[in-house]
C-alpha cells in the first residue's frame, strides 16, 4: 500500500467492452469510477487484462488491432511511453504475399516485473479505454479487465498535486 493512502474498499473489478463503429477509426470509451472528490478518494490500480479481437487475414496486406487504457481522453491509441497510459497492447498480422501470413502481439502493463504495491492511480473520476484496427475488412473490438481499490489520500497536498499531474498529463 502506497504511503499517504488509505484504502476504502476492498478489491473491484471493472470489466468492459469497445468496438469500433467503422473499421479503422478509432473508438474510445470512458468509464466512470464515481470517485468521491470531497474526500479525497483515488482508485488504485493493481493490474490490467486486454483481451483483442484477432486482426483479418489479408494477404499481401499487414493488418492490426491496438488498444489501450488510460487515465485520461487521448485522442488516439495510447503507448506505454504516454505517462497517462496504464496499460497498452496489439496484435499484429504480417504479411508479404497472399498465403503468407505472420501473427504476433505486443502487450504492456498485464503484469510488471518485480513486486508493485500498484501500477498506477487514477486520481479523477474516469478512465479511458481506446480500440483501432489497421486494413482490417471488419470492425474490432477490445474487451479489458481492470483490478484496483478505492483509497482516500490522507493528505490534501498529495490529493491535489496528484489530480494536477493526471490532468497535465495530455
Amino acid at each position: 500500500m502506497p504511503a499517504g493512502f488509505k484504502p476504502t474498499s476492498s478489491t473491484i473489478v471493472v470489466s468492459g467492452s469497445i468496438a469500433e463503429t467503422v473499421a479503422g477509426t478509432l473508438a474510445s470509451e470512458q468509464v466512470n469510477l464515481s470517485l468521491n472528490t470531497l474526500d479525497q478518494e483515488v482508485f488504485v490500480v493493481l493490474a490490467v487484462n486486454l483481451d483483442f479481437q484477432s486482426p483479418d487475414s489479408v494477404g499481401g496486406t499487414n493488418t492490426q488491432v491496438r488498444g489501450s487504457i488510460s487515465s485520461t481522453d487521448i485522442g488516439t491509441f495510447g503507448s506505454i511511453s504516454d505517462t497517462n497510459v496504464i496499460a497498452a497492447g496489439r496484435l499484429d498480422i504480417r504479411s508479404s504475399a497472399p498465403n503468407d501470413s505472420v501473427p504476433f502481439e505486443i502487450m504492456a502493463g498485464e503484469a510488471p516485473q518485480g513486486e508493485l504495491d500498484y501500477i498506477a492511480i487514477i486520481s479523477t473520476s474516469n478512465f479511458f479505454a481506446q480500440v483501432v484496427g489497421l486494413n482490417n475488412t471488419g470492425t474490432k473490438s477490445l474487451s479489458y479487465r481492470v483490478w484496483g481499490y478505492r483509497a482516500k489520500v490522507t493528505d490534501a497536498g498529495i490529493y491535489a498535486a496528484l489530480v494536477q499531474s493526471e490532468l497535465l498529463s495530455n
